[in-house]
């Protein structure tokens, strides 16, 4: 869908350096919805996990999940928001 979002987390705790990404996607097959999905790299960008979807409401593909955002706070953890119409997730 072409939203995508970076964030690096430099909260000098064990996952400092730690890559994330979410974006919105339209799954394969299909030419009506998006999901956010959400990935991680630990080794600062190299690799990245497996997709994980994570607006956590039935599969509709008629839905749109779409301006997908985080952050990573002082501590390290991790806050996404996306719209639809309006959900925040902690991941």
């Amino acid at each position: 869908m072409g939203q995508i979002f970076l964030a690096a987390d430099r909260s000098g705790t064990s996952t400092n350096n730690n890559v994330y990404m979410v974006a919105s996607v339209q799954t394969t097959g299909f030419s009506t919805g998006s999901d956010v999905m959400f990935v991680r790299s630990t080794d600062g960008g190299q690799t990245f996990s497996a997709p994980h979807r994570i607006n956590d409401d039935p599969i509709n593909h008629s839905k749109w999940h779409w301006l997908g955002t985080l952050a990573v706070a002082p501590n390290g953890r991790i806050d996404s928001v996306w719209s639809w119409p309006g959900n925040m997730r902690r991941i």
